[in-house]
């Protein structure tokens, strides 16, 4: 709707003065003479065609007329009736040129007024915002369905319309919603008008007055459960907190875990404790991990399919980074592609792309970097900056580094490890200012500072949850290597890890750690639980002909292992020469076959050998200590 747009014009008007003198003061020459005032309000006008004016032909004042045509009111802009203004005199007149005032010429803003229409019935929405060019009304609605009919209804001009967003893709519902909100919104750029599902349990990610339901994941490496969601487009004085709605509890700025509490660049504190962001980008959120109550928030960018790429210092001084390439066999690559697993939660398709394509690779390199220095990051392939937007992640004393201006700023000499990473466009940061002589203990999620002794040894104490595992880290949050266990605790109680050089706890108990930074020894000690139950098992299928792959067929941790018959595997196609084993923490022990069992299968060394191909049913008896193999009818 046009706008209209008056400008007022000053006419400065003639007044004759009539003064009355005093008698003595007045000389016997002087007269007062008359002026005739014509009326003109009823002389005849002229129509100027030019101008759009029409003026009179009276000897006295004459108005010039200008014409405005209507216009109709909006829901942001006061309309007009057809009328006529006069620039000299500053008066309005009607279409058939009668005077009015000004207020009388405008029409009123028009006040909102919209139904939803779902299928053939009609829902009036509820005005629940109208500031600053952007009207907001919305509807709850109950038991919506896959597929519904929707309409929006402009009940000022009796005119349906339709602007929809995702989950009403050509006018219909895409899923069923127990419980949803229609919002409309409504600016000078026309109508928008969404679907979002009203939440009433679990953990939900709230963004303004959005709301998102968190995905419940396990972590790529073990059961702890955590909650996720992403990648989601901020901006700029968004605000968000997280919700826990089975228990009515918010987590807000001051739940954010420490780690990430060294970004003042991208987020702050709000005044009503939530976390408000300062700049745009996408950004993922997770809640936990496990029974933690902290928020961790990930920026990313799109992939950079740069190869070459150097840290610039100062402007002038390019130190190329070293290519390091994560195989898919290499556990950090496990990590990386955690979050493209769980894609019903993350957005996450342009980045499995771009590991189809690319793999992944990390650029990186340790330097002493002297206080005052700027670095940025020069894509070589591309001759492109990258910027200290791009930090994700620092790891080391609060205000060692900042960013300004573009740039990586150290405010404190010292050594730093510098990381680029391509696939997600970031940068992260580890700084080794801190003493040399402490080491960082993590058990599962928490991360506790040790100082080393002369003998270079680290001790810890502390009340440890099965399935806990122990590892260690420098102060730049490299991990060091435990080459070996010394325990007089059996192999049911923990176990050493070869793969990721580190140590799990399979009982709940009191352990007392200790670590010797020379030889990379760890030796536990404790009280623990007793328990009957194996902590960790895993049925592996073996085949040795060549027609289908190895693989674990399920692997269970001891919170499963709970009855006496657990079943592991149902309806398992196994062909002739597949080898079963059941095991525990004890990689001595073997289980065998129950010889009760209708499976055609016989026992072979420490295995079960499949003599007949067939659809099988695998379980485990915890007090015979004997697999049982079905053949299932087909």
């Amino acid at each position: 709707m046009k706008k209209f747009i008056r400008t007022s014009i000053l006419l400065a008007i003639p007044f004759l003065f009539l003064t009355a003198c005093d008698n003595n003061n007045i000389d016997n020459n002087s007269t007062i003479s008359n002026t005739n005032i014509t009326n003109t309000e009823n002389t005849t006008p002229t129509t100027n065609s030019n101008d759009n004016t029409v003026s009179n032909t009276s000897n006295a004042h004459e108005h010039t007329y200008t014409h405005y045509d209507k216009e109709d009111a909006s829901y942001f802009d006061e309309g007009n009736i057809e009328y006529y203004y006069c620039s000299e005199c500053n008066k309005y007149f009607d279409k058939d040129k009668t005077e009015i005032s000004l207020e009388n010429t405008k029409i009123s803003k028009l006040t909102p007024d919209f139904s939803v229409k779902v299928n053939n019935d009609s829902f009036k929405m509820t005005l629940t915002g109208n500031e600053n060019n952007h009207i907001v009304l919305k509807y709850e609605i109950s038991n919506l369905k896959q597929n519904d009919l929707i309409k929006i209804i402009d009940n000022n001009k009796k005119a349906e319309a339709s602007y929809f967003s995702d989950d009403l893709t050509n006018n219909l519902v895409s899923n069923d919603f127990a419980k949803a909100c229609f919002t409309l919104d409504i600016t000078p750029n026309g109508l928008y008008l969404s679907l979002d599902e009203i939440i009433t349990s679990g953990i939900v990610l709230k963004i303004n007055d959005k709301e998102y339901k968190m995905g419940e994941v396990s972590y790529y490496d073990s059961t702890t459960k955590t909650y996720i969601n992403g990648w989601r487009q901020m901006f700029e004085n968004d605000e968000v907190v997280i919700i826990d709605k089975d228990n009515d509890i918010t987590y807000d700025y001051d739940d954010i875990s420490s780690q990430d509490l060294w970004n003042t660049y991208d987020y702050h504190k709000g005044e009503n404790e939530s976390i408000v962001f300062d700049n745009s980008g996408l950004y993922g959120f997770e809640f936990g991990p496990g029974d933690k109550k902290e928020i961790r928030i990930d920026k990313v960018f799109a992939p950079n399919n740069g190869t070459e790429f150097d840290v610039v210092i100062d402007d002038n001084n390019n130190m190329p980074l070293l290519n390091q390439v994560i195989n898919s066999t290499d556990e950090e690559y496990s990590e990386f592609v955690w979050y493209i697993n769980n894609d019903s939660v993350i957005n996450a398709s342009n980045y499995t792309k771009y590991i189809e394509d690319n793999g992944i690779s990390l650029y990186s390199m340790q330097m002493s970097l002297t206080e005052g220095m700027k670095l940025q990051i020069k894509d070589i392939t591309n001759n492109k900056l990258i910027d200290g937007d791009h930090l994700v992640d620092y790891y080391g004393d609060k205000g060692d580094i900042s960013i300004s201006d573009g740039y990586i700023v150290i405010n404190k000499t010292g050594n730093y490890s510098i990381l680029y990473l391509p696939l997600y466009d970031i940068i992260s940061i580890s700084s080794s200012s801190s003493s040399s002589n402490q080491i960082k203990l993590i058990l599962g999620s928490d991360i506790i500072d040790l100082n080393v002794d002369s003998n270079g040894i680290v001790s810890y104490e502390a009340d440890l949850t099965k399935n806990t595992v122990i590892m260690f880290y420098d102060s730049q949050y490299n991990q060091i290597d435990i080459n070996s266990l010394n325990t007089k605790l059996d192999g049911t109680t923990c176990l050493y890890i070869e793969q990721s050089k580190s140590v799990m706890v399979y009982k709940d108990g009191h352990y007392k750690i200790s670590f010797d930074t020379n030889t990379k020894a760890l030796s536990i000690d404790g009280e623990v639980a007793t328990s009957t139950t194996p902590t960790i098992a895993f049925l592996s299928a073996i085949n040795l002909s060549g027609q289908s792959g190895n693989r674990t067929l399920t692997m269970t941790l001891n919170d499963k292992v709970f009855s006496v018959t657990n079943t592991f595997a149902a309806g398992e196609l196994l062909v002739v020469s597949t080898y079963l084993s059941y095991t525990d923490t004890n990689p001595e022990k073997h289980y065998t076959l129950d010889s009760n069992s209708t499976a055609k299968a016989t026992t072979f060394n420490s295995f079960i050998q499949i003599t007949e191909a067939g659809n099988y049913t695998i379980s485990y008896n915890t007090e015979t200590e004997l697999i049982n193999i079905i053949e299932n009818a087909v």
